[in-house]
């Protein structure tokens, strides 16, 4: 920008030296010294007189021609403005001083044109920046959708699995109740079973002590089916003794069965509570993580949501510095379906050009997780909102 204006400004000197150089030519080529005759002077010297001072102010002008070629070749790389300046200085070096005023008056004009579009430029650079750096950002923020729902689809994996190995230990735990039962009832009828057989034998063991009073009787006669009826009371006696010691062996086995059932309930609702308890820290673990997300997704969006209001907000007192906070309810879709003022700024249509602004910018853009939508729909979100920075 400066090496431009300065080239203009040799250009302008430029111009204004020729212009000085053929005011000087013409002015010493002039002889004041006598005044003018009244005899007409004669016409051959008139003649080479005005040839002589031609001659003179076009040597002066090439010479000033000759040195402004030498300058453009020594700067090679302003050659090309340079000529065309040199050119137009040339061209209006005939002209009056107004005209150069119109040519500085073009200048300027041509530096704010100028100007301008370099502003222009800068800004849609800086505009193209700007959407590149969010596009960046909506870059990144679809990778991190993706690995949520990833981690999301992991994490519902995981769960199934959870319950569908706690839905098989309720099965095994049915079915050793069943077998427990049915183990329980066996014994029973083996019980029954022994009770008549123990029935049985006193009913023989009565017959017998009846043969053994008769054999008493003739004791003489039959001793040796006395005798026999002795040895059957024995045999009896100790049959007696090996059902009582079954019955006690049946009885300590029932227990022993009866403790296993109980340790086995007792594992059964500790691993149940295990369960319940794994379940409970996931589910915690998931409200904490959405709660992170949720937290994440306003400090990210805020500015966004900002800037949106902000580029739809009407300001009714410019250059105030005024300042509220806004109370905006969202769906989960991003739709405004409440905004207040909270603390106001003290300027009531400040605050109402505020809320219009947020309405207009409905729906705000939100989270593409569902979950994080779902968390933002219905709380209070606080907005501070400061359009003059």
């Amino acid at each position: 920008m400066s090496l431009n204006r300065a080239q203009k400004f040799q250009a302008f000197l430029f111009a204004v030296a020729i212009h000085v150089a053929a005011v000087l030519l013409l002015l010493f080529s002039i002889d004041f010294s006598e005044p003018p005759s009244l005899t007409p002077p004669s016409t051959a010297p008139i003649v080479e007189a005005v040839a002589v001072d031609e001659t003179q102010i076009e040597a002066e002008v090439k010479k000033l021609r000759e040195a402004e070629r030498k300058k453009r070749e020594a700067e090679e790389a302003r050659q090309k403005e340079l000529e065309t300046r040199a050119e137009e200085a040339r061209r209006q070096r005939e002209a009056e001083e107004q005209r150069l005023k119109q040519v500085q008056d073009e200048q300027k004009l041509a530096e704010e044109t100028r100007k301008q579009t370099e502003e222009a430029r800068q800004r849609a650079e800086l505009e193209k920046q700007v959407q590149e750096d969010e596009r960046r950002k909506a870059e990144e923020q679809k990778r991190l959708a993706i690995e949520e729902k990833q981690k999301a689809e992991k994490e519902k994996t995981k769960l199934e699995n959870e319950k569908r190995l706690a839905l098989e230990e309720k099965q095994k735990a049915e079915e050793e109740r069943k077998r427990v039962e049915e183990e329980k009832q066996r014994i029973e009828e083996e019980k029954r079973q022994r009770e008549e057989e123990k029935k049985k034998v006193e009913e023989e063991r009565q017959k017998a002590e009846v043969e053994r009073l008769k054999a008493e009787e003739e004791r003489k006669r039959v001793e040796e089916e006395r005798q026999k009826a002795e040895a059957e009371r024995l045999k009896a006696e100790e049959e007696k003794k090996r059902i009582e010691e079954e019955k006690q062996k049946a009885l300590e086995e029932k227990q022993r069965q009866e403790e296993e059932a109980r340790k086995a309930r007792e594992e059964a609702e500790e691993a149940r509570r295990q369960r319940e308890l794994q379940a409970a820290m996931q589910a915690e673990e998931e409200a904490q993580r959405l709660n992170n997300l949720i937290r994440d997704a306003l400090s990210e969006y805020t500015a966004i949501w900002q800037s949106r209001i902000t580029s739809n907000f009407t300001n009714p007192r410019p250059g105030s510095g005024l300042r509220c906070t806004l109370k905006v309810k969202l769906t989960p879709n991003g739709e405004v379906t409440d905004v207040r003022v909270d603390p106001s700024s003290g300027d009531p249509a400040f605050d109402r050009q505020a809320e219009l602004a947020v309405l207009k910018s409905s729906p705000l853009p939100v989270p593409t997780d569902p979950q994080v939508q779902k968390g933002l729909a219905g709380k209070i979100l606080s907005i501070t909102f400061k359009p003059e920075g």
